[in-house]
């Protein structure tokens, strides 16, 4: 298992989240003349999607070696067992700092779940 999950759906989510604040915008602008529906579905769009970054933060797939300042006192613990070298802050926390190498969550894999139709999904992903 590979560690490119989240780098190959991150982009996806922020691009999405481009379009439809682009949409969003549109919408408001035409909203007198075509109605609230497109708009309130662009505005609901949005949110989901900010959602989805923020459950992408929370559950921060952290690998050895990362440089993020803000897990850089964390570490990969690893289980002979499992054969990865990363994990997911929030689910595979161990103790003092360290993440099981248990690789991604189901929380993850549930949200990439959500782009299985997008080029570039891979099976192994499935929660």
């Amino acid at each position: 298992m590979d560690d490119d999950l989240v780098p190959w759906l991150r982009p996806k989510v922020e691009a999405d989240l481009k379009h439809w604040r682009d949409r969003e915008a549109h919408f408001l602008a035409v909203r007198e003349r075509e109605g609230d529906y497109h708009y309130f579905e662009a505005r609901e769009r949005v949110a989901q999607l900010e959602a989805e970054l923020a459950i992408l933060d929370e559950h921060y797939i952290l690998t050895s070696g990362d440089r993020n300042e803000v897990y850089e006192e964390f570490s990969v613990y690893r289980f002979p067992s499992h054969d990865c070298d990363f994990g997911c802050v929030s689910c595979h926390y161990y103790a003092q700092g360290a993440v099981r190498n248990y690789g991604y969550c189901r929380t993850v894999k549930a949200l990439a779940s959500g782009y299985k139709h997008r080029p570039g999904y891979r099976e192994e992903w499935k929660s």
